[in-house]
């Protein structure tokens, strides 16, 4: 069994044997557990540049994830500015050309300065997401704490290339549905709520799985009807 162990970790791709975990990355309220990890991982990669050039299978299969998970990951540490990310088109790798160190002097005050800047992220995509429902729609919709929290909901599992995709998609789907746009029916089209309550829902926008009538709410009949 000791020997099954020894061969494993041989077969794990070349690293360094300890990785850089700082306090604004270990006590960070934004980032999940396998996020920390991550950043962990990457700093472990490093050249004595700063550099690292191993793609994403390589994180997903070191972490025993699906690409799609490091893919999130990566974007926000990327968003949070804890990393800079340099896509190489043709090798089809991830050059993280520096990763950001910073003072912890203070921790405290730098995981409130994160906290901030992730809410003003988080505010900045949720106008960017109401302006194109609007532009899509023709409505007047307003941003409100509820579509705040669950845009930020979203952002935890999606990329914001991924949230105004399914957006553009679920327009393009109920554009010429009969239901959706029965003047009874049309101000379930319009309500973005049912595109941000849940992941399950906006990733059967994403991927154009969902047909129309799956996506309808349960109208209880009255007696007249």
């Amino acid at each position: 069994m000791e020997r099954d162990r020894k061969e494993e970790l041989i077969r794990i791709p070349q690293t360094n044997q300890f990785a850089i975990l700082p306090a604004y990355i270990r006590y960070n309220r934004v980032l999940n557990h396998l996020e920390k990890l991550l950043y962990a991982e990457i700093t472990a990669t490093m050249d004595i540049h700063n550099e690292c050039f191993y793609d994403i299978s390589h994180f997903a299969k070191l972490l025993c994830v699906s690409d799609r998970t490091i893919h999130r990951g990566v974007s926000k540490l990327r968003e949070l500015g804890f990393i800079e990310i340099v896509e190489s088109v043709s090798h089809k790798t991830i050059k993280i050309p520096s990763v950001v160190i910073k003072s912890e002097l203070n921790p405290l005050e730098e995981r409130k300065k994160i906290q901030k800047e992730y809410e003003e992220s988080v505010q900045k995509f949720s106008k960017k997401i109401v302006a194109e429902w609007n532009n899509l729609y023709g409505t007047r919709l307003r941003i409100t704490p509820n579509i705040m929290t669950k845009v930020k909901a979203r952002m935890s599992s999606f990329t914001e290339e991924e949230i105004m995709k399914a957006c553009r998609n679920r327009f393009k789907i109920l554009a010429d549905d009969v239901w959706f746009n029965k003047p009874e029916n049309f101000h379930h089209k319009i309500n973005i709520d049912l595109l941000l309550r849940s992941d399950d829902l906006l990733q059967k926008w994403l991927n154009l799985e969902s047909a129309a009538k799956e996506n309808k709410p349960v109208v209880k009949k009255t007696k007249f009807e």
